[in-house]
């Protein structure tokens, strides 16, 4: 489905000069497309090769003039069944590849009609030739295309202007439509609720290992893809925050921020565990943390800006002595997990209605670990939404 602002992509292609997008990575590239291919992909760039050493590569080309349709690449085999299987909103698919394996039996794709290309490079400028655009003004993702790809398509497209646009991108994904938001909601939710079976489990003599695995496996119970994990044990956990054989023990303070994806959105949250009793020093820390956090979720609403955001927080953590450990209080959340806005003193952006956005505070003590909370919201029209709320407290284990 087109999950996309069509409207305002239009208008941010008049504005920054382009006749037509063409992006390639699975960021900007699946977020067209509505498309994500997990098994050979980052979200940046291809890290394998097929056919005869051709990078396997996505483009998709969005036209600033909507009577002329929209085109994807599409390799042969494997992805054009991923795109079935999740309906691709893009009719026109361009097949590249040299693979000439037969279909299945009684396979639901269509017969391959029309040209198959060898590269996606050709895929792309024949269908800009087709539709006049071999000229045109091209709006790419330079900084990870590489030169050898820009190059491929330059003289492919010799008369084409390649313009780089990924500050376009950044504007486009930052407000979010409704299916979207609610890809969010679902992403969150699995988080929410591997974290509330960690601390219903959590005990000394477990690793960082172990809480891979636990939430892991929670994420993928509730339906989401487990994505990445932060175990930040005790002061060690200020420098080594992968997963790791450190046991915990009884005092240690305990930071977990995880992240999944359910349908190409993430989640990135945590939690804030002390395994046994808390001290005071941690007590003290986490009542000037959260009401600085309160008070950034309760200045939340459409028109504050971002710079207002850190200020209110920075000033509440100065007042009680303390400092931030990041150079921001929060940052938006999508297909990606740090997104536009970023709430730090020197942001130019504005809040609007339907942004989403991780509020994160950060703290540390040589002495006893990070000290960190961290939710996510869906700004609203009177203020926000919480998407989770496990992350802004402070959870006490029995040792």
């Amino acid at each position: 489905m087109i999950l996309f602002d069509y409207d305002k992509a239009v208008h941010l292609m008049e504005r920054w000069g382009v006749d037509l997008l063409l992006p390639h990575t699975l960021l900007n590239a699946g977020y067209l497309a509505d498309h994500w291919k997990h098994d050979l992909y980052t979200s940046i760039g291809a890290h394998t090769t097929f056919d005869k050493d051709e990078p396997y590569q996505l483009f998709v080309g969005l036209p600033r003039d909507r009577k002329i349709d929209p085109f994807i690449t599409c390799r042969r085999a494997s992805e054009e069944g991923d795109m079935y299987n999740w309906g691709m909103w893009i009719e026109d698919r361009r097949v590249w590849g040299l693979d000439e394996r037969p279909r299945s039996l009684n396979s639901p794709l269509p017969p391959v009609t029309g040209e198959m290309y060898a590269t996606p490079y050709e895929a792309v400028a024949a269908a800009l030739k087709e539709r006049g655009l071999a000229g045109a003004s091209i709006g790419v993702e330079r900084r990870y295309l590489g030169v050898e790809g820009y190059e491929k398509l330059q003289r492919l497209l010799p008369e084409a202007q390649l313009r780089e646009v990924l500050g376009l991108f950044l504007e486009l994904r930052v407000v979010k439509s409704e299916e979207e938001v609610r890809r969010m909601r679902g992403a969150a939710q699995a988080t929410q609720q591997a974290l509330e079976v960690t601390v219903e489990t959590l005990q000394p003599g477990m690793t960082g290992l172990d809480l891979e695995s636990l939430i892991g496996a929670e994420h993928y119970r509730a339906g989401a893809r487990h994505e990445w994990i932060h175990t930040q044990i005790g002061p060690q956990g200020i420098d080594v925050v992968g997963p790791n054989p450190q046991e915990i023990k009884t005092g240690d303070v305990v930071r977990i921020d995880t992240g999944c994806s359910y349908r190409h959105y993430r989640s990135d949250f945590g939690l804030m565990i002390a395994v046994g009793e808390p001290s005071k020093e941690l007590l003290q820390i986490y009542g000037a943390v959260r009401p600085a956090m309160d008070a950034v979720l309760e200045a939340l609403r459409p028109g504050v800006s971002a710079r207002q955001l850190f200020e209110i927080g920075n000033r509440i953590l100065e007042r009680e002595g303390f400092e931030s450990y990041l150079m921001y209080f929060g940052h938006g959340i999508g297909r990606n997990v740090n997104e536009e806005p970023v709430l730090a003193a020197d942001s130019k952006w504005v809040l609007e209605e339907n942004m989403t956005m991780a509020i994160e505070l950060v703290t540390v003590r040589p002495a006893l670990g990070m000290v960190a909370l961290e939710d996510i919201v869906v700004i609203t029209s009177d203020g926000h939404e919480d998407l989770s709320t496990i992350g802004r407290e402070l959870h006490i284990v029995e040792a």
